[in-house]
């Protein structure tokens, strides 16, 4: 009886085979899209409180603006164009880093602080991720980040005086 399962086993795995094979070639399709920031595998939107207006996507990246010029504020803020001259001005929940792919992720933001100076003025912006200092976190998929903005004005920083202007890296990897 031993020796017909033997046989019956060596058979069968010669009718299976190793599932080797030399070559194979194969097309198959492949569709890309690319998405603004708000819709991306790696969202970054504005917050949906009043201060995400500081915040725009406009179909693009994202750009965060506290100036005179930004269409968002211009006339719901009764004509303010800046931020107080020699004072500190804290906006929270500005806008939010959201993971929309499908596995965990480190994000590293920086830099955190921008900062000017012009005259002896001083200007100087700062971005705050909700409970995490520094710009370093993880999400896992469907979280988000929330972050603030702190902008201080030291001395008479109006219009003449110092501005800020810069780019924010972000950048996310799968966690191993």
């Amino acid at each position: 009886m031993l020796s017909v399962f033997g046989t019956l086993t060596a058979g069968g795995a010669l009718t299976a085979g190793t599932g080797a094979f030399s070559s194979v070639q194969a097309d198959r399709d492949i569709e890309v899209n690319v998405a603004g920031d708000a819709s991306a595998y790696l969202g970054i939107v504005p917050a949906s409180g009043p201060n995400g207006a500081y915040a725009d996507v406009n179909g693009g990246p994202l750009t965060l603006d506290f100036t005179g010029s930004n269409d968002n504020i211009g006339g719901s803020l009764s004509g303010g164009t800046g931020v107080n001259s020699d004072a500190i001005t804290y906006f929270e929940s500005v806008f939010e880093i959201r993971n929309n792919g499908t596995q965990e992720v480190d994000v590293m933001v920086s830099p955190l602080t921008f900062f000017d100076t012009a005259s002896g003025d001083i200007l100087l912006a700062l971005l705050i991720p909700d409970m995490t200092f520094p710009g370093n976190f993880t999400l896992g998929v469907g979280d988000a980040k929330m972050f603030h903005v702190v902008i201080a004005s030291i001395g008479d920083a109006t219009s003449s005086g110092p501005s800020i202007n810069g780019t924010i890296d972000i950048v996310a990897e799968a966690t191993p």
